[in-house]
């Protein structure tokens, strides 16, 4: 068994992907792939078994996506010994793009470099600083538990800032806002078309970046962008005046408002996400909303684990209990370790009544 510490990144590959590798290199059999989850000296031996996963360095993984076709899933390191451990996925056409918060840094900052020196980048980051006041953290809100009943929301708008992070990059850099906003609307793009990976991926590419200034030192900066999203939904909430259902970062639910505000679809201005009901349960273990956007798509948020909403139809008073495994651990791109969670005895539950 390996000594190492930390555990190597898991990304799931194409069946092409795979293949593709096991016949451009040897490799090793192994009987259990999970001996060496935290990698082995000899990164240059491949070891697989030979069905699901296998072991390489990144820049064996990047040779063969690039070779393939499949420039977003390449991944930034600097060290090209870093392993990986792959896993086949017959479910997806093409390898998961992977995002971090170093390359997403990396992406934004070789932008700004086309049209900004590295001297004029910092410069810029250091002009636009705040110190942290907790008044003006990320702003989170939902309805406390009350009892083991769903509830329904009527006379509910929902707002959110279209792209507050990429809107705080575009500001600072305004030379830079015409690729910026290429950025953008890549994302919208690959939503349009219901790429769900690559959705992500763009809709996370700012965010990272934002939390990635602090781990280049330039927390000042991180509080600058975050107060700043947070003093506009605050003061809108305010306006609105109604009572508050959800708030989260960027966006907030607001019952019975006073006042209704003129959205628009324009960067770092308030879009309308619905105008209709919002269900909402509690338990001890998680909570979560659902309501049907403008589009008429359902959407869930809140704490409840990704993997056991389908179970959910809060409209339905169809809820789930279950119970959760957190004995895995692993080590994100940027070295940060999280807790792998695992949901287990799923039991789903149709409740009586909803209560208005």
């Amino acid at each position: 068994m390996s000594q190492w510490k930390v555990e190597i990144a898991r990304i799931n590959i194409t069946e092409e992907v795979f293949e593709e590798i096991l016949n451009t290199w040897k490799y090793e059999k192994c009987d259990n792939i999970f001996d060496y989850v935290y990698g082995y000296p000899n990164r240059l031996v491949h070891k697989t078994d030979l069905d699901e996963h296998i072991i390489v360095p990144t820049f064996r993984y990047n040779f063969i996506v690039k070779k393939l076709g499949y420039p977003d899933a390449i991944i930034e390191d600097k060290s090209d010994n870093v392993q990986l451990l792959l896993r086949k996925d017959i479910s997806i056409s093409k390898p998961a793009p992977v995002i971090s918060g170093r390359k997403a840094y990396n992406m934004i900052t070789r932008v700004l470099k086309k049209h900004y020196t590295p001297d004029e980048i910092i410069n810029v980051f250091n002009s636009h600083v705040r110190e942290k006041t907790k008044e003006l953290s990320q702003y989170h809100y939902t309805l406390p538990r009350r009892e083991n009943n769903v509830y329904k929301y009527t006379n509910v708008v929902k707002y959110d800032i279209n792209k507050a992070h990429a809107c705080a990059f575009i500001k600072m850099f305004p030379k830079a806002k015409e690729d910026l906003v290429k950025l953008v609307e890549k994302g919208n793009y690959y939503k349009s078309i219901g790429d769900e990976a690559n959705t992500l991926y763009y809709k996370n590419l700012f965010n990272y970046a934002v939390g990635y200034l602090v781990v280049k030192d330039y927390r000042k900066t991180y509080n600058y962008i975050v107060q700043t999203t947070t003093e506009l939904l605050k003061k809108t909430m305010h306006e609105c005046n109604g009572i508050l259902i959800y708030a989260n970062t960027d966006s907030f639910a607001i019952q019975y408002p006073e006042k209704l505000l003129h959205t628009t679809n324009a960067l770092g201005e308030f879009k309308l996400e619905c105008d209709t009901d919002i269900y909402f349960y509690r338990n001890n273990r998680y909570y979560i909303y659902e309501y049907t956007d403008t589009k008429g798509k359902k959407v869930q948020v809140g704490s409840c684990l990704k993997v056991v909403r389908d179970n959910i139809s809060l409209k339905d008073g169809i809820v789930v209990d279950y119970k959760v495994d957190r004995s895995e651990k692993f080590f994100d791109r940027d070295g940060r370790e999280h807790v792998r969670l695992k949901p287990y005895d799923i039991i789903k539950e149709k409740l009586d009544e909803i209560v208005l």
